[in-house]
């Protein structure tokens, strides 16, 4: 119950001060929107897998989601993007500044699929013929 608290008060925090589109939905019912109109809602299945929100990591999170903890719903990029939203609205500033990897680019989530193909080397290999 401490840490579903600790929850509760997070989401209104951000909600005032950096809405993120993301809803969690309890094992018990409860329901806790980090922002309006949530575009991204991570179902916590298991009371344990609070753990995994305080303090926010995508890598807990990830193994949550891996291990069945929780069940993400919405699209792939709003998931990308709410995921590292949340925490790096949640994170204490000394966090954010040792990973400055967790900033969003202004234009959002930027994923880039390599042309290529993987040579009889086992390597990927590029179009142009070299490997990498």
């Amino acid at each position: 119950m401490f840490i579903e608290n600790r929850l509760a008060q997070l989401a209104a925090r951000l909600r005032d001060t950096q809405p993120t589109p993301l809803r969690l939905s309890l094992w018990n019912g409860r329901s806790l929107d980090f922002g309006p109109d949530p575009k991204v809602t991570i179902v916590v299945q298991q009371k344990d897998a609070l753990r995994c929100f305080l303090p926010p990591d995508l890598m807990k999170l990830g193994e949550a989601y891996v291990e069945g903890r929780i069940r993400v719903e919405g699209s792939l990029r709003d998931i990308f993007e709410a995921s590292a939203r949340f925490v790096r609205a949640a994170a204490r500033p000394e966090s954010v500044a040792a990973h400055p990897r967790l900033d969003l680019p202004a234009g959002g989530l930027q994923l880039t699929v390599p042309t290529g193909k993987y040579c009889a080397s086992g390597r990927f290999c590029t179009e142009s013929g070299g490997s990498s």
